[in-house]
């Protein structure tokens, strides 16, 4: 039986706020800016990733499949204003217009789906179910129209569509994760992009044979060349447009689409189209917040301009005509404050970044030759790929062979800056939003006194699926970034963003990739873990190339029901010997995950005896460090993963970060850092390259760091309150608590969890404080 794939109500005519839009041009969370928006410039509801012209020319269609709902938009195709929306369950991909009048199909991915809609009216005519579990990601056409094609990218599977009967073929297994497809000419061949590997597969329509063609890194969209000769393959990893040969089915040559000189990894080529000439090749640098035009007059595509895009822009379309070309931007056109994030009731989303992160449409004429060059400079400056950025200072202990040789990386989980350190004299804090103050959290109050506040600190991430790739690639790749936001929206039950999760693997690897590849030691501490049902106990292995050998089986990953004062504890054991042996690691990677919480699940901890737990495990390790002869060599980094779980008044993403170490500056640090740029800092003492693009060009720590040492030892605080209090089954909504899944991070709706910490801490019936005007 398949699920109910639409409402029945159709909102005609629906406004939609760019509520708390940063200023044009202002920067975001990763230290890059984005170009303020052209004279036509609308909103979408959250991430918008697909999008077509209706055939009559009368409708833009949009297609969300954002964390706070999937949905088809029409616009009105000239002048952009929003004409009705149609509630699609797991709408995804682009929508696929009928050769003639305002027709469309849709995938509704979630549902198992294909669906038609007529644009005019957003009236549903026809359903095709589709097998389950499938996930369409993307539907095409064949040139005859006789038939429809969809991936199923759940599935590893593609089917073929009857367009007059609605039959479905068996599924036709492909390479893992497919997305992106299209029809050869005359119909003899279907290409489908592997997304989870580094292929394009060919089948035979007549045959059904599958065969495999070798192209760049994670392969997700592809678009046909009008002749037909051609295939162009956006490789979202490798950075690169590759071009396939039909007659030969081989790639025969490939360009790279990224703006930053051939020198880094990082742009997320995605979306394709083609202007109407056929010679100039639109490519969506998703990650770069640019569209990359390139020449494709030749074989090899050849980058020869740019335009500058909103925030990821995830879909493109030529206009009618060809006089402008549409950008949808997944990610919009900035950063949000959220003061306001202590929901209500049980539903209200108010304030959850993944929430306020609505994307856009940019309308952008066709530029000129001229304008393309100067847009490539004005990407590149936003990227802060310029020759203009500032050196290291002469005397920084950033660097290799200077006088820090260790690391230790301490990762923690989903904290705002406001919601522990608001309450910081002298910081940009507000003490209003601090529910873990220092009564909570004494001892990262210390660090913070002692070795500086760092309160312009942002996570690259805006939930933990992306994060804990921010946190050890210095990126998250098109994979994550299209996938995690239905997920956290209660539709796409597959969560594949860690251990072992192939697709969401970037170009440039991990930490532990570079530094081992150096001969760096590595210990992992719970980073990217999974934990085997063994006896006597529980086994913890990671299936991450290169982590699987130097990652302790005794220390979990995300398990609430392990105390962080144990972890801490494993931490210190191996430490101990470590310092017995001289042998310390130079690079290890700690994960304290209880600054999660269960939220108000009786007989669990309550949300500040987890806070004070976690605190407290923070501060001993550096206690054991400073006290241990390598205290004069060793720099500890302490981040979140991301700051989804709290309040913040100046955005959503300011994150709590701490450097605690005897090169420590100390003081209160305005400078504007992100998760980037931390790990810039770790790969500069270790002597690494850049893992992408996003390190290369993020600010390191230099100014949290002085030329000389201060060697005097931390001493933790004892924890101000009892960190064994448990929740009462009288706790603020128990129930709904002891219902959530907490096995996992993230899996309770964040809004749900928030509205139970807020509660937990400040009382059954306290309510937010009123709040004025924030900015940056």
């Amino acid at each position: 039986m398949h699920r109910i794939v639409c409402s029945a109500a159709i909102l005609a005519g629906t406004t939609i706020a760019l509520a708390g839009a940063t200023p044009a041009g202002s920067v975001l969370p990763t230290e890059w800016t984005i170009a303020p928006p052209p004279d036509l410039m609308v909103a979408t509801g959250t991430l918008p990733q697909g999008a077509a012209f209706s055939a009559d020319g009368a409708h833009f269609v949009v297609v969300e499949n954002g964390q706070a709902g999937a949905a088809v938009r029409i616009f009105n195709a000239r002048t952009l204003a929003n004409e009705r929306r149609v509630d699609v369950e797991g709408a995804t991909g682009d929508p696929l217009a009928d050769p003639s009048g305002s027709g469309f199909w849709v995938s509704a991915a979630a549902g198992d789906a294909l669906l038609h809609i007529d644009a005019a009216t957003g009236a549903i005519d026809r359903t095709i179910p589709l097998p389950e579990p499938f996930w369409a990601a993307e539907i095409a056409r064949s040139p005859d129209g006789k038939m429809l094609a969809a991936t199923g990218e759940l599935a590893d599977a593609v089917v073929l569509i009857d367009a007059v009967k609605g039959n479905v073929s068996e599924p036709i297994h492909v390479g893992r994760h497919p997305y992106g497809l299209a029809f050869g000419p005359e119909a003899r061949t279907l290409y489908v992009a592997d997304w989870g590997e580094s292929s394009v597969s060919a089948i035979g329509i007549a045959t059904h044979d599958v065969r495999t063609i070798a192209v760049g890194k994670h392969p997700n969209h592809l678009l046909l060349s009008p002749d037909g000769t051609r295939l162009y393959v956006s490789e979202a990893d490798d950075d690169t447009i590759g071009v396939i040969d039909t007659e030969s089915d081989e790639r025969i040559a490939g360009g790279n689409a990224a703006p930053y000189n051939g020198r880094f990894y990082g742009a997320s080529p995605s979306a394709l189209a083609l202007a109407p000439d056929a010679k100039r090749l639109f490519v969506a640098d998703a990650a770069a917040n640019a569209i990359a035009v390139m020449d494709v007059s030749d074989t090899t595509p050849r980058l020869i301009g740019a335009i500058p895009a909103g925030r990821y822009p995830t879909a493109l379309a030529v206009e009618p005509g060809g006089a402008a070309l549409d950008v949808v931007n997944g990610k919009g056109e900035g950063s949000h404050p959220n003061p306001q994030y202590q929901p209500y009731g049980h539903r209200e989303y108010g304030g959850y970044v993944a929430a306020l992160e609505v994307g856009s449409i940019r309308r952008v004429p066709m530029p000129s030759d001229s304008a393309l060059a100067s847009g490539l400079d004005a990407v590149r400056t936003n990227a802060r790929f310029t020759s203009s950025q500032p050196p290291a200072p002469l005397d920084t202990i950033l660097r290799p062979h200077g006088p820090l040789h260790h690391v230790i990386y301490v990762i923690k989980e989903n904290r705002t800056y406001d919601q522990v350190l608001g309450d910081v004299p002298g910081a940009n804090g507000d003490p209003s939003l601090a529910l873990f103050d220092a009564k909570v959290t004494p001892n990262e109050h210390a660090i913070a006194e002692r070795f500086g506040v760092l309160d312009n600190t942002y996570a690259d991430a805006e939930v933990s699926a992306p994060g804990h790739n921010w946190s050890t690639a210095a990126f998250a790749n098109d994979y994550v970034e299209r996938t995690w936001p239905a997920n956290y929206g209660d539709r796409r039950e597959h969560y594949d963003f860690e251990d072992g999760a192939d697709a969401a693997r970037p170009h440039g690897g991990y930490l532990w990739d570079t530094a081992l590849a150096a001969s760096i030691s590595v210990r992992n501490y719970g980073e990217f873990t999974t934990e085997l049902a063994m006896k006597p106990q529980p086994l913890i292995v990671s299936h991450m190339a290169g982590l699987s050998g130097v990652t302790d089986p005794r220390f979990p990953g995300f398990d609430l029901s392990f105390s962080d004062e144990d972890r801490q504890a494993e931490w210190a054991r191996e430490f101990a010997s470590y310092v017995r042996a001289h042998d310390l690691p130079q690079l290890e990677i700690v994960r304290f995950p209880n600054d999660h919480t269960s939220g108000t699940s009786p007989g669990k901890l309550t949300p500040s005896a987890f806070n004070a737990q976690n605190d407290l495990a923070v501060g001993r390790l550096v206690d054991a460090v400073s006290h241990s002869p390598y205290w004069r060599d060793t720099a500890i980094f302490i981040v979140e993963d991301d700051a989804q779980n709290g309040p913040d008044h100046v955005d959503a993403q300011r994150m709590t970060a701490y450097v605690a170490s005897a090169y420590a500056a100390g003081g209160v640090l305005h400078q504007h850092y992100s998760t980037a740029g931390i790990v810039r800092s770790i790969e500069l003492i270790l002597g690494l390259p850049p893992l992408s693009a996003y390190d290369a060009a993020a600010l390191p720590l230099f100014a949290a760091f002085a030329a000389k040492p201060d060697l005097r030892p931390f001493d933790a605080l004892p924890a101000a309150i009892d960190i064994k209090a448990k929740n009462p089954v009288t706790a603020y909504r128990a129930a709904d608590s002891l219902a959530a899944d907490f096995s996992h991070e993230d899996r309770v709706p964040d809004a749900e969890l928030n509205d139970l910490i807020w509660h937990a801490v400040r009382g059954a019936s306290a309510t937010p404080p009123p709040y004025g005007a924030f900015s940056r």
